[in-house]
């Protein structure tokens, strides 16, 4: 496969140039950014050029949709939408990393994002990249709306208990706690070294962009779903996170139950990264993620 990367220099960016070089179908891995065109990849990640040493390239939409079979877009907000109308102009696939495709509902997106939504027809065709349980319409999809890195351990623990209706889905309570690299790139004062060392920070509560993405496919799973309670908190790492999903237990049957923590701790079924703990306590479910950075993974289910 022939793969290019839109917004390379970014730590989304990084991660994708890591595994992708890694991946035993790719042949050839092109970068390329807006802002730093010509510039050695090197430049920004000195510690990577042992596996890779490309060169930034002008974003141009016709060549991108021509020339590549994959397209990956690993851009702020807004950047996808502007693009996809070249981008799907040929035979590549694109996988976009930003939210720009995961909310169906346009004045959703808006009203969290703050920014006018993408066309209606591109949000309509996006299939969800939520791989573990959306695997048959991500097969031939197009366009890709890669899942946001919450809802992505936060809906695989969910899964089985909603799909099963095992919870009271008016009382789930998220509590989520990430590294730095998930706030991006760019630095800020909440991000800043003298803020964070030693320190742990709530943040955007009741406004941060994956709750409407939770609550969208929690919908889609059981029509029972009510608004999430989710607090986002960053602590003093670079990377990884850790969530703790607690709601109270409605009705199950032993039988059904048990299967469905087998479906997502099978390693066939769940994602690598996502080690999952079911705790029963009287009337109330507990589920504990954490997510673990890859290179301690080797290809392995934890």
């Amino acid at each position: 496969m022939k793969v290019a990367i839109v917004g390379a220099t970014g730590y989304g960016g990084i991660e994708l140039v890591r595994i992708l070089r890694q991946h035993r179908r790719v042949e050839e891995l092109s970068v390329y950014s807006s802002s730093y065109a010509g510039t050695s990849f090197g430049a920004f990640y000195p510690h990577i050029q042992d596996i890779y040493r490309g060169i930034l390239k002008s974003v141009e939409t016709k060549q991108l949709a021509d020339d590549y079979d994959i397209v990956f877009v690993s851009a702020p907000p807004g950047v996808a939408a502007e693009l996809m109308e070249g981008l799907l102009d040929g035979n590549a696939r694109v996988i976009d990393l930003s939210g720009d495709f995961r909310i169906q509902d346009r004045s959703v997106y808006e009203a969290w994002y703050e920014r006018n939504a993408a066309k209606q027809s591109f949000i309509q065709e996006a299939a969800y990249g939520l791989s573990e349980w959306n695997r048959e319409k991500i097969e031939n999809a197009r366009l890709i709306a890669n899942p946001g890195c919450y809802p992505t351990a936060i809906l695989n623990g969910l899964a089985p208990l909603v799909k099963e209706n095992v919870l009271d889905m008016s009382s789930i309570i998220i509590d989520a706690k990430s590294g730095t690299t998930g706030a991006g790139k760019n630095p800020s004062a909440m991000t800043h070294f003298s803020e964070m060392n030693e320190s742990l920070k709530i943040y955007k509560v009741n406004e941060h962009k994956h709750t409407p993405e939770i609550e969208q496919v929690l919908s889609e799973w059981n029509p029972a779903a009510q608004p999430v309670t989710f607090t986002p908190h960053l602590v003093p790492m670079t990377r990884g996170s850790w969530r703790q999903c607690m709601q109270r237990a409605s009705h199950y049957q032993r039988k059904t139950f048990s299967q469905s923590m087998k479906n997502i701790i099978n390693p066939n079924r769940s994602c690598e990264f996502v080690k999952t703990a079911f705790l029963r306590r009287k009337k109330c479910i507990r589920v504990i993620l954490m997510i673990f950075p890859s290179r301690l993974m080797h290809g392995q289910t934890e």
